[in-house]
């Protein structure tokens, strides 16, 4: 019974969004967003959509994990990285009124050359690329166990529903889509609390261990350092900000950090309840808390994550095509070769799903290995730069995020005593070591020019 229940909600949320979804046929609409008039994005469905799209589905089991672990340090650490949201909002508008860009591939490659851009734009779709498995394995874990018969299915119908609705009309799908999922989903996540609150009714915000570090202090600061530049190796959250006037812009971003990060702290709760009302602790925090409840629950949970990973599924796919067709310039038919690339992305992106690889990493990894884009959007310039102001910086934390991914024991410090005292000091060596470079190639730029100049 429980198995159909589930299987019945994910095939109507496919059905559902089939038929919000718009079909549109026109290159502004599949890749701009707008509507069938021509008119932009307005501040309610923009900041519904940044809101939705970036509350992955492993967002909230990661907020309800470190609830778990951490208490109420948990979810602030984890909010912690929708600080990014207005301030990219505020820098890509500074970014648009001084270069006039219409994108950020665009500026990289006015400013560093064409080299940069792509290089740029590889780790953009390395991002992507991680939100498709990253996502379809939560919503594919209320299924069954990782790499189970049910697990896998579960996991690929739910991409190619979310698919099916993108192909019909792209970022303008997309944009409709969220703001349905953003109603649904606050209702779901309220429900669900309605819930878990009078199970656990001993439930505390304190971390499960004593001691300053153990508090989740240091994931906390890992986020602060690296949220800046999280922002912007996302596209999901990027692309939104070319998309209407700079006040609706400037709206719509600040309004999405502060519900976003709010809804990230409300349902780190659900951990800390999972923690009260114990069960299987190996399984995601989520997943433990609803099978306490039974079917009503656990279907109210899977709704949750069918909610927030869909509107990411769809966003990716959505960005993938822009980034190929609209970014990285290839071929002569956009929609089509738009939707190719979307198709091309559901699959491979669903790939790492099948080795059940760790679904935190998705975020702290990539977010060590783009901390060199800090200085290259906190500084914009209006003059071109040298090569090296991009290549140094960004190659350097690439290098040094794989590094501390595979053998994080190569850093001989550690910073505090907590479980990511390790992660804290990759990162502030990293971020140290970025800007010292970056500053190096810039502040030699302009000693050229003002030798040219005299």
């Amino acid at each position: 019974m429980l198995s159909w229940t589930l299987w019945l909600i994910l095939l109507g949320y496919g059905v559902l969004m089939w038929w919000i979804a718009p079909t549109t046929k026109t290159f502004q609409s599949f890749f701009q967003g707008k509507d069938r008039t021509g008119k932009n994005p307005e501040v309610p469905i923009l900041t519904a959509s940044i809101v939705v799209a970036w509350i992955f589905a492993k967002s909230i089991t990661n907020a309800a994990n470190l609830g778990r672990s951490y208490g109420l340090m948990g979810g602030l650490a984890y909010a912690a990285y929708y600080v990014g949201i207005p301030i990219c909002g505020i820098l890509i508008i500074r970014l648009r009124r001084m270069t006039n860009s219409r994108s950020l591939a665009e500026y990289v490659s006015q400013t560093y050359g064409n080299a940069a851009a792509k290089f740029f734009m590889a780790i953009v779709l390395l991002r992507l690329y991680n939100e498709v498995w990253s996502n379809t394995a939560v919503v594919g874990s209320y299924f069954g166990q990782p790499e189970s018969y049910s697990f896998i299915l579960s996991s690929i119908v739910f991409t190619v529903l979310v698919l099916i609705y993108t192909l019909k009309g792209g970022l303008r799908a997309s944009l409709v889509t969220d703001l349905i999922q953003f109603g649904l989903l606050v209702l779901a996540v309220l429900l669900t609390l309605l819930w878990v609150f009078p199970q656990a009714p001993a439930l505390s915000v304190a971390p499960q261990e004593s001691g300053f570090w153990n508090s989740g202090v240091d994931l906390l600061l890992v986020a602060l350092i690296q949220c800046i530049p999280y922002a912007f190796h996302d596209p999901v959250l990027t692309d939104r900000a070319f998309l209407a006037g700079a006040k609706t812009t400037y709206r719509a971003y600040l309004l999405s950090g502060i519900i976003a990060a709010s809804l990230i702290i409300l349902f780190s709760f659900v951990g800390m309840a999972a923690r009260v009302i114990g069960g299987d602790a190996a399984v995601d925090a989520p997943v433990q808390a609803a099978a306490a409840g039974g079917t009503g629950i656990l279907a109210l949970m899977l709704s949750v994550m069918m909610l927030s990973g869909g509107s990411t599924l769809d966003s990716t796919f959505s960005s993938t095509s822009k980034a190929v067709v609209v970014d990285l310039k290839v071929g002569s038919q956009p929609i089509l070769l738009g939707k190719i690339s979307m198709v091309a992305m559901a699959i491979v992106g669903n790939l790492p799903m099948l080795f059940g690889t760790n679904i935190l990493k998705a975020t702290t990894v990539s977010g060590t290995m783009v901390l060199g884009l800090a200085p290259i959007f906190l500084l914009i310039s209006r003059r071109r730069l040298p090569r090296g102001a991009f290549f140094a910086p960004v190659g350097i934390s690439v290098i040094l995020g794989i590094v501390s991914a595979l053998n994080p024991a190569l850093l001989p410090w550690k910073i505090g005593s907590g479980e990511n005292a390790s992660l804290l000091a990759w990162n502030v060596v990293t971020f140290i070591l970025v800007w010292i470079v970056f500053g190096y190639f810039y502040w030699q730029s302009e000693f050229k020019v003002e030798d040219s100049s005299q």
